[in-house]
């Protein structure tokens, strides 16, 4: 049962409309811009809760420049290199991203549906390194539900 208010609020948050490459997503091509859709307009500096690893969260991030189109729905990740043949890499959207009107993330919308996987603090700590401190964990990554956003896991072509 939904009250008036729960679909208020539900029909407020951001919905993630699409992701390329989606999660298990395999023999992508290597000089492939990573594109993340949102049906709202999203905040500027949102963009910094986003990231690309090479193989899984442990991995180092791939450099490379996140731009947003004009009307600051889409998000485009272009490394600085193509991505390594035959190799896993995720892309790691955070938990904290927000649209301009201050509205969270329904990652529950389609999140799953393009193969995205909840980022929760044991997979962070366990992925980590030292002291168990993963730069993911910071202000702004954490959704309202206590996970760290979605991980989307994909692999390039050989």
């Amino acid at each position: 049962f939904r009250t008036a208010a729960s679909e208020s609020e539900s029909a407020q948050k951001v919905a993630l409309l699409h992701v390329w490459p989606e999660g298990g997503s395999t023999n992508v091509d290597r000089r492939t811009h990573i594109e993340i859709e949102f049906d709202h307009r999203m905040a500027v500096g949102t963009e910094e809760l986003c990231s690309l690893h090479l193989g899984g969260l442990d991995g180092e991030e791939v450099p490379g420049d996140w731009v947003w189109s004009h009307d600051h729905h889409v998000l485009t990740f272009t490394a600085h290199e193509p991505l390594q043949h035959g190799a896993e890499h995720t892309l790691h959207v955070g938990g904290g991203i927000v649209g301009e009107d201050g509205h969270h993330m329904d990652f529950d919308q389609h999140g799953f549906d393009m193969g995205g996987n909840w980022v929760d603090d044991d997979m962070l700590r366990h992925h980590g390194g030292m002291m168990g401190h993963h730069s993911h964990v910071g202000e702004g990554w954490q959704h309202e539900n206590g996970y760290y956003g979605m991980a989307f896991p994909f692999t390039t072509a050989q």
